[in-house]
């Protein structure tokens, strides 16, 4: 909490972007709560929240405070991370906010552009990984964050990246990256 709060105050920086990838997402969201409750007027450009190891519903609880000070939140999320596979079946097949499971499938919050990424494949020896790092080694995904992190204007993932397609079809609650 200290430390966004230093950046956003001192650092005179135009934008302040921010990526939390895997339990990283825990203590990001759990500052950014804090910052909601003890200085609302700090803004968060984009945030970024890469394959979060949180419980879906504890997310999806405190998940609105991060939409009141960023301009735009991205979701990326994955029915083919291992790593969050293990994490849920770790804690008695408690749904991960960065995890789909189908039914219900993904996390869906106004505010939150959620991209199903599960299609997206590093290459072949990507199962060494177990997936988790997509978001790193995906060239999609890191010309889609540089594209949300340049944009002047908040724009809808299909409009980032034609391979984004809004579901269910005529109602874009969610996108999939489809090849």
């Amino acid at each position: 909490t200290n430390f966004l709060k230093l950046v956003a105050e001192k650092s005179g920086a135009a934008n302040l972007h921010v990526v939390a990838h895997s339990m990283g997402n825990v203590p990001l969201i759990a500052a950014i709560n804090e910052i909601v409750k003890t200085a609302p007027d700090i803004r968060i450009n984009q945030v970024i929240l890469a394959a979060p190891d949180i419980d879906k519903k504890e997310f999806e609880g405190i998940a609105e405070s991060v939409t009141k000070i960023a301009k735009g939140v991205t979701l990326y999320a994955s029915a083919s991370d291992n790593a969050l596979l293990f994490s849920r079946l770790g804690r008695k097949n408690t749904p991960r906010a960065g995890d789909i499971q189908e039914p219900p499938g993904p996390v869906i919050m106004k505010g939150i552009d959620t991209i199903d990424v599960s299609q997206l494949s590093t290459g072949f020896f990507s199962w060494l990984s177990w997936n988790h790092n997509l978001y790193a080694d995906s060239k999609e995904l890191l010309n889609d964050i540089s594209n949300v992190f340049r944009s002047a204007e908040k724009q809808p993932p299909n409009a980032r990246n034609l391979n984004f397609r809004p579901k269910p079809e005529g109602s874009p609650r969610y996108w999939r990256y489809e090849p």
